[in-house]
């Protein structure tokens, strides 16, 4: 620890002044992921969490009544937001700018504990976290929701491991339990984040207490422990509520098979936004010019030294590059918007200014302006990207001018234009602008018609927006996540089986979607054929094209 810290949990909090300056840069993140989360809607996504939190909370129950990959944990998150304060997409912003903020004090939390005195470092990573953490996906999703409970689980083992008090050498254990269990706690959210995060922390400690193999052994087990407690309370509820077998099968046997045919697709680590590669390169620098400034020998010495100001050093330093390396191979096995990795940037240059500029005064004076400036860059790009909806197709030219006079979703700016493009989104292909005006027209036509209705197959927010029960048992569409990429006539039938349970006598078929409607509607020939003998074109929305279900004695086409 360096010499004048402050010991404790509220270390961060070096002055009155510093805690001004921390409220108000959560307040900041808090408002500008807020309102960066009002600009538009990307339906595919973006319908995940709303729709899967509102069936949770009409009494839905996640791998009984309905599958999803992914987000288990977020959306019970949402789903509690959802019963306090109300079924809206206020709810919705809501839960993605407390996260931000959240996510924002503990990026400024780790590195106060890495370096106790580099106030200007630790205040970086937070500007930096709050525009680029939750702010460019605007909502709650898995990939962040795992990145916040890791960043938690990072400040609890740095604390364990950094801030250990020899009079009672067990003390820390508490911690180190605590960070295994949100570990663990993140797969509920997204499962390759947890599987990324997990080489990290069981490093961790043997980069502070190698050679004492006892101590490292020890805590290796409690955070193994804390891990296996983590997986095994929501597994016990999946088994007495009936369906471990959807589990087994729909969140994790299906997800890792998905993962391993993207990792096989030969993409380079390098490959995705540079802005990770070029982050690397300045960690690379950085750890030279410190090799520069000491021997090589000090820095091996200090794998086997406790606490001392290079083990901080040295645990920053495998930290930055762990957090780089998380963000190559996420964009490997989710295949999204690179922007989607990004989300600890802020850790890694607050960790390169400690590094060098603010190692000594003369440093600091040195390359104050200069790390001041590629802050600046870096946080204005990033709220560019926030700002203008890159990380979503559909939206990211359009512009935002006002809310949509729908109940539940008016803070929604409704992108003019929103395009719904089919199949893989090209810059040459023609796509669907969908107006303010037609999806009010939809959902007053849904909300005037007593009968339940099925969308197919991205716009499913409209269920919680209308009041009625989403009826079919996949929280979206996206062969090889959410149903195999093989024909599988068991979900075909259960998504029939359900309609025909929930009484559906309203079809909504969008004529684009992010995956192709046809194609999409083509891998479920039972679902095919039941519309096709049951339901009639009645009228067009916009793109939205609408059947009702045809009266008995009404032939089919």
């Amino acid at each position: 620890m360096e010499q004048g810290a402050r010991p404790g949990y509220f270390r961060l909090f070096w002055s009155w002044g510093t805690l001004a300056q921390i409220v108000s840069l959560c307040v900041f993140a808090f408002i500008f992921c807020y309102l960066c989360g009002q600009r538009g809607i990307f339906p595919l996504d973006q319908s995940i969490v709303f729709d899967g939190a509102y069936r949770i909370q009409r009494g839905q129950i996640p791998f009984r009544d309905f599958v999803t990959p992914h987000s288990l944990l977020v959306l019970y998150f949402q789903s509690l937001l959802f019963s306090v304060f109300g079924t809206s997409y206020s709810s919705y912003l809501l839960g993605a700018a407390l996260l931000n903020v959240i996510a924002v004090v503990f990026s400024v939390r780790i590195i106060s504990i890495l370096f106790p005195q580099r106030r200007l470092s630790a205040l970086s990573a937070g500007v930096l976290t709050s525009a680029w953490f939750l702010a460019p996906f605007g909502t709650p999703f898995g990939e962040q929701c795992a990145f916040l409970l890791g960043l938690i689980g990072i400040d609890c083992l740095l604390r364990a491991l950094l801030e250990v008090d020899e009079s009672h050498p067990t003390a820390h254990m508490r911690g180190v339990v605590v960070a295994g269990f949100l570990a663990g706690a993140s797969f509920y959210a997204k499962q390759n984040v947890a599987l990324f995060l997990l080489p990290f922390f069981l490093c961790t400690p043997l980069i502070v207490w190698t050679p004492d193999w006892r101590r490292v052994g020890v805590i290796l087990l409690a955070l193994l422990g804390g891990f296996a407690v983590a997986l095994a309370l929501p597994l016990l509820f999946v088994i007495l509520s009936g369906g471990w077998q959807n589990f087994s099968y729909f969140y994790v046997l299906l997800p890792i098979a998905t993962a391993l045919r993207r990792f096989s697709y030969g993409q380079t680590i390098a490959g995705g936004n540079a802005l990770s590669l070029w982050l690397a390169v300045v960690v690379v620098v950085s750890a030279g010019l410190l090799s520069i400034r000491r021997p090589l020998s000090a820095h091996l010495h200090a794998l086997f030294a406790a606490r001392t100001r290079l083990m901080h050093e040295s645990v920053a330093a495998w930290l930055a590059l762990y957090c780089l390396l998380i963000s190559h191979f996420l964009r490997r096995s989710m295949l999204n918007n690179p922007t989607m990795a990004d989300v600890y940037i802020g850790l890694v240059v607050g960790i390169v200014g400690a590094l060098v500029v603010e190692r000594d005064t003369r440093s600091a004076q040195r390359y104050k302006k200069v790390f001041l400036g590629f802050v600046a860059i870096v946080f204005a790009f990033g709220c560019f990207l926030s700002w203008q909806r890159k990380v979503h197709e559909s939206v990211k030219d359009s512009t935002f001018a006002q809310g949509l006079p729908i109940a539940g979703l008016e803070p929604l700016r409704w992108g003019e234009p929103t395009l719904l493009f089919d199949g893989d989104l090209k810059q040459d292909e023609e796509g669907l602008d969908l107006s303010a005006a037609s999806l009010v027209e939809l959902v007053e036509f849904l909300q005037s018609d007593d009968r339940n209705f099925f969308i197919f197959p991205d716009f499913t927010f409209l269920y919680a927006v209308t009041g009625k029960p989403s009826p079919q048992p996949l929280l979206f569409f996206h062969r090889g996540l959410t149903y195999p990429p093989e024909y599988d006539v068991a979900v075909d039938s259960w998504i029939v089986e359900s309609l025909i349970a929930n009484q559906v006598g309203v079809v909504v078929l969008e004529q684009k979607s992010f995956f192709g409607t046809a194609k999409r509607l083509a891998d479920f020939p039972l679902l095919e054929s039941f519309l096709s003998s049951n339901f009639s074109e009645y009228r067009q929305i916009g793109p939205f094209k609408i059947l009702v279900l045809r009266a008995v004695d009404e032939p089919s086409e």
